[in-house]
């Protein structure tokens, strides 16, 4: 993530406010954004809620466009990623259940994606990993 706030996450739904029973958050996704690795989670689901696309994201390496309207199921387990290629701001609206996942893992990644160049990667898979963040290669 860059200065200019390329990848921005609004929480609607902290665990800590749902008794851990999910999380949910918007996140806004400007062209060219530095985005998460493809990862899987080890302890949660998730679901991507396309606000407004296109956005193209990757399950078990198969990868498809997905606009507005549409979203994807995500198990735990699952490798998967999303980048936004297109020259559109994207919005996609995630749910993770249970409400384990926290806005501290957002805080930690945002300051190694927010230098300049490319980010320290042996630091990005740490971050992830504290989090049930599993990076996948590809």
């Amino acid at each position: 993530m860059s200065e200019n706030k390329a990848l921005l996450r609004r929480f609607v739904g902290r665990g800590e406010q749902t008794g851990q029973k999910f999380t949910m958050f918007k996140c806004v996704v400007h062209p060219n954004a530095k985005v998460p690795v493809p990862h899987y989670h080890d302890n949660f689901h998730e679901t991507f809620y396309i606000l407004k696309g296109p956005v193209s994201v990757t399950l078990n390496g198969k990868s498809s466009d997905m606009n507005t309207g549409e979203y994807v199921f995500i198990p735990k387990g699952t490798p998967h990623g999303f980048y936004n290629h297109s020259s559109e701001t994207i919005e996609i609206l995630c749910y993770a259940v249970p409400g384990i996942f926290t806005a501290e893992y957002f805080r930690e990644i945002s300051k190694i994606l927010s230098v300049g160049g490319p980010p320290d990667v042996s630091k990005l898979k740490e971050i992830m990993q504290a989090h049930g963040l599993t990076p996948v290669a590809g």
